[in-house]
C-alpha cells in the first residue's frame, strides 16, 4: 500500500477529471458539463463519511466493513465523502504530506472503479490556497510543494482541475448533504447546478459554520430550513455536514445546534471512523474501532 508512480498517478487523475465533466447523477449546467449538484435516485444505500483528514486506516476500515466493496460492485450502496480527505489534524503530523497523497490515490481509483456509486463532495481543504492552514501551518501550500516535487507541474495542474470540477452538494429524496453548511440566501436547484459561476455561493457551502455562542455569525435553524425548502425537500429531511466538530472528542452530533434532523459527522479520529448508513429511508449513525489495516496490508504483501 504505497503511493502510485508519477506516470500512472497522472493518467488516473486525468481519467478522473474526464469523468467529472459528465459524472453520473449530476445534472448538466448551462455550459453542458456536470453541475455542482449530485441527485441520487433508486434504492442504493447511502454511506456518508465526514472529514477523513489523511487517516488512511479509517478509510480502509470503512471499505472493509459490511461488505461495502461488494455492495459498491453490486450497485446496492453509494459511498459519499463530504470533502477534506487530506491534511492530517494530528498535532505532530500536520506538516506531513505523503498520507494525503496516498489517500487521494486511493480515492481516485475508487472513483474510476465505481463512477456512479462513489462521490467526493468538495471541502474547504480541497485546495492549494495559502488560506488552508492549521496551527499556522500552510497545509495547502505544503501539499502543492510536495506534489510538485514528486509528480511535477502537470499533476498539480490536474489536481487544480479536479478541485474545480467537484460537486458541492448531494441530495436524494431522503437526505441532503454538503461539506460545511447551507447558504444564507435563497438558493435554487439551478443555482447549485450552475455554481461554477457563483464563487460566493460555493464558498458558503464549503466554509460555513453553525452558529454558536462564540460564533454568532454562523448559520442557523432558519438557514437549514430555507435550504431544504429551496431544494423542494420535506422539512424533516436529514441535512448532513462535516467541517465543524463541536468538541475534540466526538464524531457524530445529532440534531446539532438544536436543529432537528441537522447532523454533523467527523470521520478522522484516531480511535476509528464514524459515518451514517441509510436504512429504511433513515440514516443510522455508526462508529467503528480503529484498526491498523495499512500496516497489516503491507506486512502480508
Amino acid at each position: 500500500l504505497d503511493i502510485l508512480p508519477p506516470g500512472k498517478a497522472l493518467k488516473i487523475l486525468q481519467s478522473v477529471n474526464a469523468l467529472l465533466t459528465n459524472e453520473p447523477n449530476r445534472p448538466h449546467n448551462d455550459r453542458g458539463a456536470a453541475g455542482g449538484l449530485v441527485e441520487l435516485t433508486g434504492k442504493s444505500t447511502p454511506v456518508i463519511v465526514g472529514d477523513l483528514h489523511a487517516q488512511i486506516d479509517n478509510l480502509l476500515v470503512i471499505l472493509s466493513k459490511n461488505c461495502l466493496l461488494d455492495c459498491l460492485r453490486l450497485n446496492t450502496a453509494t459511498l459519499i465523502i463530504l470533502g477534506d480527505a487530506v491534511h492530517s489534524e494530528v498535532t505532530h503530523e500536520m506538516e506531513e504530506c505523503m498520507s494525503s497523497v496516498l489517500i487521494m490515490d486511493l480515492l481516485f481509483q475508487l472513483k474510476l472503479q465505481f463512477p456512479a456509486n462513489f462521490y467526493y463532495i468538495r471541502g474547504n481543504h480541497d485546495s492549494f490556497s495559502p488560506a488552508i492552514s492549521k496551527n499556522s501551518i500552510l497545509q495547502g501550500v505544503l501539499l502543492k510543494e510536495k506534489l510538485l516535487e514528486i509528480r511535477g507541474p502537470q499533476y498539480v495542474q490536474e489536481m487544480e482541475i479536479f478541485y474545480d470540477r467537484l460537486p458541492l452538494a448531494i441530495m436524494s429524496d431522503h437526505f441532503l448533504a454538503c461539506h460545511a453548511g447551507p447558504p444564507r440566501a435563497k438558493t435554487s436547484r439551478e443555482d447549485i447546478i450552475n455554481i461554477g459561476t457563483n464563487p460566493e455561493l460555493a464558498e458558503e457551502l464549503i466554509t460555513s459554520r453553525i452558529q454558536r455562542t462564540h460564533y454568532l455569525g454562523g448559520y442557523s435553524k432558519s438557514d437549514v430550513k430555507q435550504f431544504r425548502k429551496c431544494l423542494e425537500l420535506p422539512n424533516k429531511t436529514p441535512f448532513i455536514v462535516g467541517h465543524t466538530p463541536l468538541d475534540p472528542f466526538g464524531s457524530i452530533w445529532l440534531n446539532a445546534g438544536s436543529i432537528k434532523n441537522h447532523h454533523i459527522i467527523y470521520s478522522a479520529h484516531l480511535e476509528g471512523p464514524s459515518l451514517f448508513i441509510g436504512h429504511d429511508n433513515n440514516l443510522i449513525p455508526v462508529s467503528f474501532p480503529a484498526e491498523p489495516l495499512s500496516k497489516l496490508i503491507n506486512k502480508v504483501t
